[in-house]
């Protein structure tokens, strides 16, 4: 779970054809509309993105499976459609992720180019600073600034929680 974000795994095993992987789809997103939050008199409205992918046990580990539906999901996102079936060319098309995940990965060690930036909180009445809130920025080697959210989304996607967090409690102490 990322902040506005859930994501769930679904394993339906047997499956002839694709086609119950898309009826599912249908089934999943249908339930998610019609069972709309209502709290303090605000409809919450969800945004639902699925991504699937047949997997065989013929040569392919389950990692590769959950990560071909999390691409069919991306690019279902991306492309603002509620659901995608795994193609492996959106592989291809998702080269600049791969990089993207690679280069997050390197961030981690030694020379990083994770940055955290400390910035005032000033009380207004007295005008003195009574605390800081830390802003974590990333500038990719292309001189891209990744925003916060993206950040922390591939942290997670990644599994890099605990490498980020010994990172910024290292980063925070100097």
């Amino acid at each position: 779970y990322e902040a506005g974000h859930w994501e769930w795994l679904i394993v339906m095993p047997c499956l002839r054809s694709s086609a119950s992987l898309t009826m599912g789809m249908i089934k999943i997103e249908e339930a998610l509309r019609q069972n709309q939050l209502i709290i303090d008199g605000i409809r919450l409205h969800l945004r639902v993105s699925c991504g699937a992918s047949i997997f065989s046990n013929e040569g392919e580990d389950a990692l590769y499976g959950i990560q071909s539906a999390r691409i069919a999901c991306l690019h279902a996102e991306r492309n603002e459609a509620w659901s995608a079936l795994f193609d492996p060319q959106m592989e291809e098309l998702d080269q600049r992720l791969k990089d993207f995940d690679s280069e997050l990965k390197l961030a981690f060690s030694g020379d990083s180019t994770l940055q955290l930036f400390l910035q005032p909180q000033v009380d207004a009445k007295t005008w003195q600073c009574v605390g800081a809130e830390a802003l974590l920025r990333w500038r990719r080697e292309n001189g891209e600034w990744v925003p916060p959210v993206e950040l922390i989304a591939a942290i997670d996607r990644l599994g890099l929680r605990q490498k980020f967090s010994r990172w910024l409690f290292l980063a925070a102490a100097r």
